[in-house]
């Protein structure tokens, strides 16, 4: 019983695969259907037959569209009567099957038969050559050579294209061809029409990466400076109407190490502003390198890796700095502060304020007096600390301090002086001793010559 059944599975899938080729024989025997010639060139008083191929002696209606130009027999043959276009016409059954007949003159059929011809076996032709070779090589006239390249149903985009190709391809040294503009130029010199020329630049199988790399040669050869940057290559070949995917490629592929050139625009740079007031920091160089088209990573490498002295820079800054913004009472706070802010390393920090050419212990007298000439009750100790904050020296604070006689001498002077105010009568001695126990570091000479000018005051 399994037996039958499975022998009955067997027929029935050979029965639906028969029947399957079978439509599919039939659809194909159907669509196969076709006529002999789609389109034909026909001379005036000429004729050619067409068939019906995989017609299987069916019966075909032949008719024409224009009869006074082109006529069909009941077996399919045509005959040129006078020149222009007609459409014939086979019926088989509901299906029908047409062929475009063009009539011409023997002169121009003979013109577009040599048209065709030359444009065949001759890839890129213009009309200008076609037309040299149908007046040159065919002793065609003019007007039948214009007439056969206005007639003939040449695809002259795809000429266009295949002009562009061959032309790029024979000039591998006219960097001038690496142009989109200049191509298209050069083609509507040679006979093509500007939408021609547009269809050949956008469609012609060119590699304008390749074209941009060799465009990138020869600007940065010939017309490049040798500090010249990134964005210099970029502009021409924007200029040259290049996309941006075309001009990033020609700057990676050009032969130029950016990283390198960078490191040379910035040492020429800072070796070329040596006017005190050009100064220069790494940030300023970075942005100077950006600016001047380099990436954001190609200026870092420079100003990591360029032989610059910064701690000469670090100089010029703070010179900068203390001439142009620095205050009255500037102090090396000030300048270490500035000079971090730009990004100089300590040492370069350090190796500036001990080399800017300021008379730091002067600066520290100077800061010393201001402070104590604005301040009312102090000490020794607080203008050390006022000045240490100021990051002066132990040296440059001594200096302050040892010269400030006057104003140790003032102090001295107020205390006396506020003492007094409270009771008169108080006596030189007490007012020293009163002073002194105020432990504000002041000498026995300033204390002793504060009180005297108070008491003098007083009697006065």
């Amino acid at each position: 019983m399994k037996l039958f059944k499975s022998i009955a599975i067997v027929i029935a899938m050979l029965m639906a695969i028969s029947t399957v080729s079978f439509n599919q024989v039939v659809e194909v025997d159907a669509a196969a259907m076709k006529l002999n010639y789609s389109k034909k060139d026909l001379q005036v008083k000429k004729s050619f037959t067409l068939k019906v191929k995989n017609a299987k002696k069916k019966k075909v209606k032949w008719s024409s569209s224009k009869k006074k130009i082109a006529k069909v027999s009941k077996k399919g043959k045509v005959t040129g009567l006078k020149e222009g276009k007609a459409i014939i016409t086979a019926k088989i059954g509901k299906k029908k099957l047409k062929c475009t007949v063009t009539v011409l003159t023997k002169a121009h059929y003979k013109a577009v038969k040599a048209a065709k011809n030359w444009v065949k076996n001759n890839k890129g032709l213009s009309r200008d050559q076609l037309m040299n070779l149908l007046v040159g090589a065919d002793k065609l006239s003019k007007a039948n050579a214009k007439y056969a390249i206005n007639h003939s149903g040449i695809n002259w985009n795809k000429n266009a294209a295949e002009f562009a190709e061959e032309y790029i391809k024979d000039n591998t040294d006219e960097v001038d061809d690496s142009r989109r503009d200049v191509l298209k130029e050069y083609l509507t010199i040679n006979g093509f029409t500007s939408s021609e020329a547009d269809y050949a630049v956008k469609h012609a199988k060119i590699d304008w990466k390749k074209e941009a790399v060799k465009l990138a040669k020869f600007f940065l050869k010939y017309n490049a400076p040798d500090d010249v940057r990134r964005k210099d290559v970029e502009e021409e070949l924007a200029n040259a109407h290049y996309t941006k995917d075309e001009i990033q490629y020609a700057i990676n592929n050009c032969g130029i190490n950016w990283n390198k050139k960078d490191v040379e625009y910035a040492e020429k740079y800072i070796k070329d502003n040596t006017d005190e007031d050009a100064v220069s920091s790494r940030d300023l160089l970075k942005e100077e390198l950006t600016l001047r088209g380099f990436t954001s990573s190609e200026a870092d490498y420079a100003v990591k890796n360029a032989k610059i002295d910064w701690k000469k820079e670090a100089v010029k800054y703070a010179k900068y700095f203390l001439k142009y913004e620095a205050s009255d009472d500037v102090s090396r706070k000030d300048v270490e502060e500035e000079l971090a802010k730009a990004h100089f390393t300590k040492d370069e920090i350090q190796y500036a304020t001990n080399n800017c050419g300021v008379d730091w212990k002067s600066l520290a007298y100077k800061s010393a007096k201001y402070f104590l000439e604005t301040s009312y009750y102090v000490s020794r100790e607080n203008v050390e600390e006022e000045l240490a904050n100021a990051h002066f020296t132990k040296d440059e604070i001594q200096y302050a301090i040892d010269n400030c006689g006057d104003e140790w001498i003032s102090l001295a002077y107020k205390s006396a002086k506020d003492y007094l105010i409270e009771n008169p009568s108080y006596t030189e001695k007490e007012l020293i001793d009163m002073i002194k126990e105020e432990d504000r570091g002041l000498t026995d000479a300033d204390i002793s010559a504060g009180v005297k000018q108070a008491l003098s005051e007083l009697e006065s």
